[in-house]
């Protein structure tokens, strides 16, 4: 009985230490040339916040960008191999923040437009120019 009782107070996540964080973590893109992001996650206060980092391009001065799978058209503007992503940051060492919106999804500005941007899927893409 008391191990039942057990069973069920952390599965519900009653224990210390041990509740169910109350967000989604960001889920990696599968496509050629996309490799995964390193996530880290923070909390302030009530707001939930993930950090996301690409290691530099092996190239040198070549940039690498931080890319995130929206579920809306590309921007006929970019020009990048990789059809369905959209940008969020280039260059040659950078991280981004972005803020969880509490439906599950993460918010952030993209690189050209400075549109706000709704994705749940982020990566990394090396850049094959220098500009």
């Amino acid at each position: 009985m008391i191990f039942s009782l057990f069973v069920a107070l952390s599965v519900a996540g009653i224990l210390i230490g041990g509740h169910k964080p109350d967000y989604r973590k960001l889920k990696g893109i599968e496509r050629t040339g996309v490799f995964k992001a390193d996530v880290e996650y923070y909390r302030d206060k009530s707001d939930v916040f993930a950090v996301i980092t690409c290691k530099p391009n092996p190239v040198s001065n070549y940039p690498t960008w931080i890319m995130v799978k929206t579920g809306e058209l590309q921007n006929p503007k970019i020009e990048n191999g990789v059809v369905g992503l959209i940008p969020l940051s280039g260059g040659i060492n950078i991280t981004y923040a972005a803020k969880y919106d509490g439906d599950g999804e993460y918010r952030g500005r993209d690189f050209l437009e400075y549109k706000l941007r709704k994705f749940k899927h982020v990566g990394c893409y090396f850049g094959t120019d220098s500009t």
